[in-house]
């Protein structure tokens, strides 16, 4: 485990302020470690769909902008873990001879023990040929951007740590054997979608040296950044960084 020190200044996950096109999120699913961050991105984005879309497999993938394959590993990940149910429909005059599958999505699931168990209230959303679960909120959960969930340029394991990232509170000490603690996938894993998020301009990672830190050691100051930053502007925000770094030391 990490050594716990303070910080020569403290981490930041900036978010965008919602006025309109967001889901509020429950921060049970989002904070599972037996479930992957990309099938953590499907349920979010189940969620957060129109009541007229239509649930298919081909849907998925391309609001998922991911292959067939990894669309049926993310449901099957859900069924397993209680926050899917399909049922399949047998061919029919109405179905015009296909056969068809009713989804029901969970937003809350006993079966995982990785988040706590609470009371829950259930409200229920239909929509074309499924009906989503949603947990009444009143605490515990996460206001996210429609756009965030539906941009193209971040893939689902990309936009799963993400999510669980933004869904933690403000004084969380980032790190990253910390964030490999609250997910499934290992330390290469996280170490590589880190470096992707710091690429697109969603995470500032700046690495102060000895002579700039209080604890007189190499330390790493985590940004997070709902919407991407340009790269010029990210090379703002670490000089900051530093600048302050050298006032504090």
């Amino acid at each position: 485990m990490d050594k716990v020190i303070q910080k020569t200044i403290g981490d930041t996950v900036c978010r965008v302020h919602k006025t309109a096109d967001f889901t509020m999120l429950s921060n049970g699913f989002i904070g599972s470690t037996n479930i992957s961050c990309q099938a953590i991105l499907l349920l979010a984005q189940a969620m957060s769909l129109p009541k007229n879309w239509n649930f298919t497999i081909k849907g998925l993938e391309k609001i998922c902008a991911v292959g067939e394959t990894a669309v049926r590993n993310m449901l099957k990940e859900l069924e397993t873990w209680g926050y899917l149910v399909r049922t399949k429909l047998m061919p029919s005059k109405e179905t015009h001879g296909r056969i068809k599958y009713v989804y029901d999505f969970y937003e809350y699931s006993a079966k995982n023990t990785s988040v706590p168990q609470d009371d829950v209230v259930m409200e229920t959303y239909t929509a074309e040929n499924a009906t989503l679960y949603k947990v009444k909120k009143d605490s515990h959960f996460t206001v996210i951007s429609n756009k965030l969930l539906r941009s193209k340029k971040l893939n689902p394991k990309q936009k799963g740590l993400l999510l669980k990232v933004l869904s933690l509170p403000n004084t969380w000490r980032f790190s990253v054997s910390g964030i490999v603690r609250i997910c499934k996938e290992g330390k290469s894993a996280i170490k590589a979608r880190l470096a992707e998020l710091t690429e697109l301009g969603y995470l500032v990672r700046t690495q102060l040296k000895s002579n700039e830190s209080k604890n007189h050691c190499f330390e790493y100051i985590y940004e997070f950044f709902e919407i991407d930053l340009s790269k010029e502007d990210a090379e703002k925000k670490s000089e900051k960084i530093h600048k302050n770094a050298n006032r504090s030391a």
